[in-house]
């Protein structure tokens, strides 16, 4: 399945490439590289890039770049495992973009066109528990506590769209 792009009047979500590797690893601070891969350089942003490439090829996920209207680089949203019942909402936002309605305009892109090109597919969405502004999205955004479990000593909410987690 090949994503072309989603928009609407504030953002556009556009497919990942190699061309994003400088925003991507620019943007991965403060509080964004505590919630997703960390980079030491923009090789390892690259090498990211191209392993998610790969993913995307076979079919597992879906990565895209949230750019504002202005093309300005905003965060990323992402579909994981796609090759199985229930899916994974991934997102993140740049710190200079955070509190401002992008997170909530992208999932409500993402996540429509889940439910139109996934029908029978669940999703869920998965939050530290200390991260008060990703937990508020998945209650925004419809999103159910379905439980909640500890790793590397950090305590993370799962949320579900449609129905309960067995």
């Amino acid at each position: 399945m090949t994503f072309l792009s989603l928009s609407n009047d504030k953002i556009s979500l556009v497919p990942l490439d190699e061309t994003f590797a400088t925003e991507i690893f620019n943007s991965n601070g403060g509080n964004v590289k505590q919630y997703f891969a960390k980079f030491n350089n923009i090789k390892d942003a690259q090498n990211w890039i191209k392993s998610s490439l790969l993913l995307i090829n076979y079919g597992v996920k879906i990565e895209t770049v949230i750019l504002s209207h202005t093309k300005e680089f905003v965060g990323m949203i992402a579909l994981d495992g796609l090759d199985n019942d229930i899916a994974d909402l991934r997102l993140w936002i740049s710190e200079e973009f955070q509190n401002r309605g992008m997170a909530t305009l992208a999932s409500y892109l993402m996540i429509d066109y889940f439910n139109q090109q996934f029908p029978d597919k669940q999703l869920k969405y998965e939050a530290a528990s200390e991260n008060v502004a990703s937990n508020a999205l998945a209650k925004k955004l419809n999103f159910h506590l379905a439980r909640s479990y500890r790793e590397e000593n950090k305590k993370l909410n799962v949320y579900v769209l449609k129905q309960t987690l067995t």
